[in-house]
């Protein structure tokens, strides 16, 4: 009787022992699926039609075996690829995504074709710019054959007698036509501002030849005043009045009493700056001789606008 118990306590606890085996391999057998490991390489980028390698992919794994599952470089642009690891009897898949880019060769021959299209590009915009001058220019000169700055220069004795035309010395006289630049469609500076910056250029001029600024007073002044108003009303730029007169008249006209004196006068579009007006005058001969005359102590500048064009008398006494 003792020996059956004995026997059944056994085989129970072989059971019991078995039971406790089966169940610890089927916990632990999950577990040991999932201890596979693997790491790609972060931004992996490989030429168009190149073979792909798990050592292109694989930055490190614990696996006995990596095998490429999924994937092909036969297509620029992101793709997937799908690698298989194994480790023993298990196995696990892993997924990435690539960047496919045309190879070197591509590159090089893609690079060579831009070159030609800016090469054709660049002749075909020179082409056109080459074509384009030449209308600006056909423009160009056709406008400035209507139209050009202009001015005159006088010095000499005034004819003091009362009379409307007086007589005025050659020395001095000249003439020259300045580039006509861009006409604004406005002007500028107002009148003032424009006479003002003319009488500092002119002064600065004498200064750096050696000689003394003129100053101003208000016969000079209304002289230059009316000779800008006459020119601009009538629409001439000379010493010479279109009605015949000479610009004297405006010396003698209210018995101004001066004796000797020098003019110059300039007409041109709304496009010269005081800088161009004077620059004109001293490239001149016969109109720097006034500026730099050492008969000259006072200086009026008289400016009108009229008609896109602006007038400028410069008149000098003695």
């Amino acid at each position: 009787m003792l020996k059956n118990k004995k026997k059944v306590l056994i085989i129970t606890g072989f059971i019991t022992v078995l039971c406790s085996a089966i169940i610890i391999i089927a916990v632990l057998d999950p577990i040991k699926k999932e201890t596979i490991t693997l790491e790609f390489k972060k931004d992996i980028v490989v030429e168009q039609n190149k073979k792909l390698t798990t050592d292109i992919l694989i930055e490190k794994s614990n696996a006995d075996k990596v095998t490429i599952k999924e994937g092909s470089t036969d297509k620029i642009g992101e793709t997937k690829v799908i690698v298989t690891a194994v480790k023993g009897k298990e196995n696990k898949d892993f997924t990435t995504q690539i960047k496919v880019e045309k190879g070197k060769a591509e590159k090089d021959d893609a690079k060579k074709d831009e070159k030609k299209k800016d090469s054709k590009s660049d002749e075909d915009g020179t082409s056109q710019n080459n074509s384009n001058k030449s209308a600006t220019s056909n423009k160009t000169d056709k406008k400035g054959s209507n139209s050009s700055g202009s001015h005159s220069s006088d010095t000499g004795s005034k004819n003091t007698s009362g009379s409307n035309s007086g007589s005025s010395g050659n020395s001095g006289s000249g003439s020259s036509k300045p580039s006509q630049p861009q006409q604004p469609e406005e002007p500028q500076l107002s009148e003032a501002q424009f006479a003002s910056q003319v009488f500092a250029l002119v002064n600065n001029y004498r200064i750096s030849q050696g000689l003394p600024a003129l100053s101003t007073n208000g016969t000079i002044q209304s002289i230059a005043n009316l000779r800008a108003n006459d020119m601009a009303q009538m629409g001439y730029a000379s010493h010479n009045r279109p009605d015949g007169t000479s610009a004297d008249y405006f010396w003698v006209a209210d018995n101004y009493g001066i004796e000797s004196g020098g003019e110059d006068v300039f007409g041109g579009s709304m496009g010269f700056s005081p800088e161009a007006v004077v620059n004109s005058f001293i490239a001149s001969p016969g109109h720097r001789e006034p500026i730099v005359g050492d008969y000259n102590h006072y200086l009026g500048v008289g400016v009108r606008y009229s008609g896109g064009q602006v007038y400028v008398s410069l008149d000098f006494q003695q």
